[in-house]
């Protein structure tokens, strides 16, 4: 709402807004109102409006019933669409906080966040008590006290506060994100797998993650399964299996516990989905789990006993490898924010993101650090766990195996042999002919077709 169309408002009130934040046209507006009891004129708004009641009031207009008055209690927020008008009667004196937000900032503010303002329907009224938006106006109402910096505030706030409104309080049935080509936009399928990943243990329906980011949920199970390339069942499943493998390493939880935490029906139940999933059971890969770990022949380099099979000298050539090693701030420059995290600090990219989990290019994938050569592509395979897997690698010394006991769990690390970058972990679930599953992150690699 403009400056113009706000004093507008004022003269058709004979009142002036006891505090103002003009801001920058075109952006969200932030006006108080404060006046004694008095008739307002039909004048429609020319933006929507974001209320708050700061004392309590009635307000009087047509209602469906004809002429009605409503209550409106200390704390209320209401929203009053573009184009809205009506001669309401306030019989009481109003203190109100008002947030205008016009159509072409919302329009924009929401496509660059994944959704369409136009296909959103908002309706005039009270709306149900969100601690978030209240929360929101009384701090934009705290802002009017600062000197400065008040606009800019408000626009970056008045932002959040309109996302929340068209998520949280449009007609479901008119909310259609803009989805990128490939399926859900970015924001709204973390928070969907955010969603699944923290409510693995209950029975999630798609009704219930569709209603989380503010979509049907016909949308939502197309949408997903052009985002990871499973439906959301399946990627739901499979997290539950990889929720399994790390309780199954964490400890020596009954199976009945950890099928209950991951979210499967009983212990018969986690039993035989698990074995389809790894073509293993629970109990068997928890026992070889264990025994990798103590197995002489791929003994952790630097425990006790000395070095591993995984010396230093390049058994594919013979010749010693040239170890890389570079100081922090050399890593930061050489590797992207993404690299860094997770090759020098042991991140872990989120399942069904990475570049090549499910690539079945023909070549060579090396360390995406030193360029060290690592796996086949021959020797990669779908393990459904959401990484890219492996059977072995390319040379036994290229890998390096380290103990690892974060998390809470007993894994084996896998690291570059030449400049020591985290890659990923190795599980005693594999196919044939090693059993063995080489769990990689993407982005801890770099694809050289042949």
């Amino acid at each position: 709402m403009s400056a113009a169309s706000i004093e507008a408002l004022a003269e058709a009130l004979n009142v002036k807004p006891e505090v103002m934040a003009p801001g920058t046209p075109g952006r969200p507006q932030l006006a108080r109102w404060t006046f004694s009891a008095r008739c307002l004129p039909d004048r429609p708004l020319s933006d929507g409006a974001l209320a708050l009641a700061l004392a309590d009031f009635a307000v009087c207009g047509e209602g469906r019933n004809g002429r009605e008055r409503w209550d409106v209690p200390r704390g209320t927020i209401a929203y009053v669409p573009a184009g809205v008008g009506g001669a309401w009667t306030f019989p009481e004196p109003v203190d109100c906080l008002q947030l205008y937000l016009p159509q072409d900032w919302l329009r924009r503010a929401a496509a660059q966040h994944g959704l369409d303002a136009d296909k959103i329907r908002l309706r005039a009224g009270i709306l149900p008590d969100d601690p978030f938006l209240t929360q929101g106006m009384q701090l934009l109402l705290a802002t009017m006290k600062w000197p400065r910096g008040v606009a800019m505030f408000t626009s970056s706030l008045g932002l959040a506060l309109a996302l929340r409104l068209l998520v949280a309080h449009g007609d479901r049935e008119h909310i259609a994100p803009v989805v990128a080509r490939g399926g859900l936009p970015p924001h709204l399928l973390r928070r969907a797998q955010d969603y699944m990943d923290t409510n693995l243990a209950t029975a999630l329906t798609l009704d219930d993650v569709a209603r989380q980011i503010g979509v049907s949920p016909r949308h939502f199970g197309r949408a997903f399964r052009q985002s990871v390339g499973l439906p959301p069942h399946q990627w739901l499943l499979r997290r539950r299996i990889d929720a399994a493998r790390e309780l199954l390493a964490a400890g020596d939880s009954p199976l009945a516990e950890v099928a209950m935490q991951c979210g499967f029906a009983d212990q018969s139940h986690f039993t035989s989905t698990f074995r389809r999933a790894t073509g293993t059971t629970p109990g068997r890969y928890r026992r070889d789990l264990r025994a990798l770990s103590r197995s002489p022949g791929r003994r952790p380099v630097g425990s006790a006993g000395g070095a591993s099979h995984l010396g230093a000298r390049n058994r594919a050539t013979g010749a010693m490898m040239d170890k890389l090693t570079l100081t922090e701030a050399e890593w930061r420059e050489r590797l992207t924010p993404v690299q860094y995290q997770v090759l020098r600090q042991a991140g872990t990219e989120r399942a069904f993101t990475g570049e090549y989990n499910g690539f079945k290019g023909d070549g060579v994938f090396a360390c995406a650090a030193c360029g060290l050569p690592l796996f086949d592509s021959a020797d990669k395979y779908d393990s459904g766990s959401g990484w890219p897997s492996f059977t072995q690698p390319i040379a036994p010394d290229h890998v390096t195996d380290h103990d690892d006991s974060s998390h809470g769990m007993r894994r084996i690390e896998n690291r570059c042999a030449r400049c020591d970058s985290h890659l990923g972990h190795v599980f005693p679930d594999g196919p044939p002919p090693t059993g063995l599953r080489y769990c990689i992150n993407s982005v801890s690699l770099a694809f050289e077709p042949r």
